[in-house]
């Protein structure tokens, strides 16, 4: 039987082969049913392991690596998929180059043993943090304060920076002005012998959570062997002498506010652990332009929350789809945060400027917007991975330019390199500016889902929009029969093979539908009240 061409696991494998060729006879020998079944799975042996007093460090420690059930997930995944892969036949894979099975699997293995955190800062880490609260604070503080963050008494610390325009909102409204912190500068992973008595805590859910993989995911057992055991005992190790060590230095700083925006950033979490173990008050702000998408159970269920006193949202309707998704999604993770609306509304302003914008009564130009190059899964999203919509976007794009109508390809600005050469010839213009800056080159925007902060933002201007939706997209009952009014739906499923599939009628018949799609009370509901 002769052997398989190479297996392409990228946008970079894709180009190798060939688009063309790929989207023949592209397949995938997983699929997000896969990794959403060891995700849970997952999820579970991590609930049943974690200690049950919320105020122990080693608790503590664990809600910071909420990010960790979906790492271990993917690992698991990903050599369930090599080992797939093996039974169809196939030799070898394509990334940027070909590689041997036998190589990638080394190459899996590798990065399983890898820990991407550095907790010991050294002497230059020292200077570029310093620097760095120099830099970012020259305009607003007082040379010693400069020098020594501590002096600053009587403003809100700040993690992540003023880039978000939920945080600058809030902070106008609260008449403040943060001084910027880097959370690097705490990461001080240093042992000390007060805390080696919290260390049998950790090594007890290290032992629980792998005999749980072990019994739940067959798969896993290709992944947990003894030096992986090693590896994830040694990592919470540091995450624990990180979090102990953060919150001694911190019991020092004036109880000041601590703002943290990126709260999935596990220097951010250790730092906001700390702070709110020490009875002071942690605030978090919501993705912008993610109302229509925070109904949803990632944010109950990983524990996203937890490391907060109060969570600032766009709107009080966000407020609300968020409660009731806590509400209807449990979590083994406990939490005590409130959820607060921004005391000033980051879309009405541009929503009431687009209000009169003349109407399209016609498409001719379609905007699709470029998924992320991202080749991990999305739990709870079905699919939510790079090769099936890559595979999505070219069906969507053959459909529109076979029936005449004109496709403008707005590419991620994140993964530019790793979608060039995909796409070109295939539509009749790229973008790479910001969505903001382009939207309105189009006569309609079309999402190949819903889960992106430009779907929220286009549902406020006057453009009609069509959005591919995937049999289990999570929908708010309220969200979804008025998102209907705004956007033309086009109903899709996972096939089972890694492709997203959808009739050619239907996404034709939301093009003639969409141009009259325009009540935006699914806006005024939920993004300006």
């Amino acid at each position: 039987m002769p052997s398989k061409q190479p297996y392409p696991i990228n946008a970079f494998g894709i180009k190798l082969i060939g688009v063309d060729n790929w989207f023949r006879n592209y397949s995938s020998p997983v699929c997000s049913a896969d990794y959403q079944r060891i995700f849970d799975a997952t999820l579970e042996a991590f609930n049943n392991a974690i200690p049950e007093d919320m105020q122990s460090p080693e608790y503590q420690t664990l809600i910071c690596n909420n990010n960790f059930v979906s790492h271990m997930s993917h690992q698991i995944l990903f050599m369930h998929r090599l080992q797939r892969l093996r039974e169809e036949g196939y030799q070898s894979v394509l990334d940027t180059a070909e590689k041997t099975l036998d190589e990638y699997q080394a190459e899996l293995q590798n990065s399983l043993l890898k820990d991407p955190y550095a907790f010991n800062n050294n002497l230059m880490d020292d200077i570029r943090n310093r620097w760095r609260n120099i830099r970012v604070n020259w305009h607003c503080a007082p040379f010693l304060h400069l020098l020594n963050p501590r002096l600053a008494r009587n403003r809100p610390y700040m993690l992540g920076g003023m880039r978000s325009s939920i945080v600058k909102a809030f902070c106008e409204s609260q008449a403040v002005v943060p001084f910027t912190i880097q959370g690097r500068q705490f990461m001080h992973a240093r042992e000390n012998s007060k805390y080696r008595k919290y260390e049998g805590g950790i090594d007890k859910f290290i032992s629980t959570f792998l005999s749980g993989l072990k019994q739940n995911i067959p798969e896993s057992r290709g992944v947990l062997n003894e030096i992986m055991e090693f590896k994830l005992r040694s990592h919470f190790r540091k995450t624990l002498n990180a979090y102990l060590n953060c919150r001694d230095i911190l019991a020092d700083w004036p109880e000041n506010v601590l703002m943290v925006d990126c709260i999935n950033n596990l220097y951010h979490r250790i730092v906001a652990t700390s702070w709110k173990s020490l009875g002071r008050k942690t605030v978090g702000f919501t993705h912008g332009n993610a109302y229509v998408a925070i109904y949803k159970p990632t944010l109950p269920r990983r524990g996203d929350l937890s490391i907060l006193s109060e969570f600032i949202v766009s709107s009080e309707g966000e407020s609300r789809l968020l409660r009731d998704g806590i509400r209807d999604f449990s979590s083994g993770v406990k939490s005590t945060f409130e959820i607060r609306a921004c005391g000033r509304n980051i879309y009405r302003k541009f929503y009431e400027e687009n209000r009169n914008k003349p109407e399209i009564k016609k498409i001719k130009h379609v905007m699709l917007v470029g998924f992320p190059m991202s080749y991990h899964y999305h739990a709870y999203h079905p699919e939510q991975n790079s090769m099936p919509h890559i595979h999505l976007e070219l069906t969507i794009i053959e459909i529109l330019r076979r029936n005449g109508y004109s496709v403008i390809y707005k590419a991620h600005p994140d993964t530019l390199e790793a979608t060039r050469g995909i796409y070109d010839g295939k539509v009749d213009s790229i973008i790479t500016e910001p969505f903001e800056k382009v939207y309105d080159k189009a006569d309609c925007i079309l999402f190949g889902t819903p889960a992106t902060t430009t779907f929220g933002f286009s549902l406020l201007t006057r453009i009609p929009i069509i959005c591919i939706n995937t049999k289990g997209n999570y929908w708010h009952p309220e969200i979804l029969d008025k998102i209907q009014k705004r956007c033309a739906l086009v109903d899709a499923a996972p096939d089972g093979s890694g492709r997203i599939i959808f009739k050619e009628k239907d996404l034709l018949q939301a093009l003639a539908d969409a141009p009259g799609r325009m009540d935006f009370q699914v806006v005024e509901d939920f993004a300006i009240n």
